[in-house]
């Protein structure tokens, strides 16, 4: 279906989001039965060539200029308009901001798939497919560690956002929270047996976070979460390795022009690029109020240091009154700071596309929150926006969707508070 028929896409998806609580909450079928039913219905998408984005095209196009021996930081796609792939992207007039991970990927099925679009569009599902596998892997070991139900991988397995955005359209997310969940597993080790820490125990949490880092950039949120639950000098060594092996998975694209390239993508994305964003949508409003012109220029980098700041305070338990309870297992906490942080990140956030909540899904699942999973059903409201053959949104729809994931939130920090105090006595 195409993402300009908004109207039987949303009516499909709330449909398969109540037959998504329905099979969690009532199915009481076997784990391995459960889990093939889900593993089925993603392989079906083997062969679909994705309908709601096109940035797998972007994904091609890279991989193809590695290929030709090429830096696809170096060169814009506009540049080379007679390349397969070029009238197909959506950014051809900036470069690609993918890290070096994603970059390896891409030429490893570029060369394989030989200008062949569909060869190309399922090798990249099979990994994809793969690393979703992996991610169901680590779910329900890190699960059975928090002494969690097993149970709680089909709020995963069966996610129609997870299933859509990461298996149907191909978003390199499903990698990143592979890496992520590895990491994850491995400082829940490291706390619960910190006097058997060893230097080899950093060095494996490094790789896993760097890994998830050379994939996506978003993981570097992580960073203060990493201090404040293994202690400064874990940290700052972790860290330090991660940067090391971050820096080094770059060596073979770099130099300074590469940088400067890579620089201002990012800096267009905080400056240029806006989509189903939240505060900062009011905070537009407001711009256009008092100066009669769009303040992104100022507001995106300044709604980045409000979540930076925010995210330092979490980490810092400024917050823990209000999203923790008393009895909640320092092993929960950890989830409960990493799923806050990227949350403030995406409420500050200039764009906020349907994929980027995949993660913050897998987060939640270790803890007893659950807007995110309603969050995971509204955020393909933003697909509204897309009617048209021009991207065109309407704010009746982007206030229903954050109207109904704030007042979740809001119910659940209120019950949290009350809980707390009722304790407290």
């Amino acid at each position: 279906m195409k993402r300009s028929h908004f109207g039987e896409l949303f009516i499909i998806i709330s449909l398969l989001f109540g037959l998504y609580i329905w099979i969690v909450n009532h199915s009481e079928g076997s784990m391995r039965v459960l889990l093939r039913l889900a593993f089925i219905v993603k392989g079906v998408w083997l062969l679909a060539t994705p309908a709601l984005s096109d940035d797998f095209y972007r994904f091609l196009w890279d991989g193809n200029m590695l290929v030709m021996g090429q830096n696809p930081y170096a060169i814009l796609p506009s540049a080379y308009p007679n390349l397969p792939y070029f009238t197909e992207l959506n950014s051809p007039n900036y470069y690609t901001v993918y890290p070096p991970v994603n970059q390896f990927i891409f030429g490893l099925v570029a060369w394989l798939s030989c200008n062949n679009t569909l060869i190309g569009i399922v090798t990249l599902r099979v990994l994809i497919l793969l690393a979703d596998w992996g991610n169901i892997y680590w779910i329900k070991k890190i699960a059975s560690r928090l002494g969690l139900s097993p149970r709680i991988v089909l709020w995963y397995a069966f996610n129609p956002l997870i299933i859509v955005e990461l298996i149907g359209n191909l978003h390199f997310e499903a990698i990143m929270i592979f890496f992520l969940l590895g990491m994850f597993y491995r400082v829940l080790k490291t706390m619960e047996s910190p006097k058997t820490w060893r230097y080899t125990n950093g060095i494996s949490i490094a790789l896993w976070y760097s890994l998830a880092v050379s994939t996506k950039l978003i993981p570097l949120l992580l960073a203060p979460v990493l201090i404040r639950f293994l202690g400064w000098s874990k940290a700052f060594f972790i860290l330090a390795v991660s940067g090391i092996i971050f820096a080094l998975a770059w060596i073979p694209l770099i130099d300074s022009q590469v940088i400067h390239n890579v620089w201002s993508s990012v800096d267009l994305y905080f400056q240029k690029f806006e989509f189903n964003a939240s505060i900062y949508y009011i905070i537009r409003a407001l711009g256009f109020w008092l100066t009669g012109f769009n303040i992104i220029q100022w507001s995106g980098g300044g709604l980045g240091i409000v979540s930076l700041v925010c995210i330092l305070l979490l980490a810092w338990g400024k917050y823990d009154s209000i999203i923790i309870k008393n009895t909640t297992k320092l092993s929960e906490q950890i989830f409960i700071i990493a799923l806050f942080s990227f949350s403030t990140y995406y409420f500050n956030a200039t764009t906020v596309h349907p994929w980027y909540i995949t993660t913050i899904v897998v987060f939640s699942l270790f803890t007893s929150y659950r807007f995110v999973l309603i969050w995971s059903w509204a955020t393909m409201m933003s697909y509204h926006a897309y009617r048209q053959s021009v991207v065109n949104e309407d704010v009746y729809w982007i206030v229903l969707e954050y109207c109904i994931i704030f007042v979740v939130l809001s119910y659940e920090l209120i019950v949290r508070i009350l809980e707390s105090k009722h304790y407290q006595k």
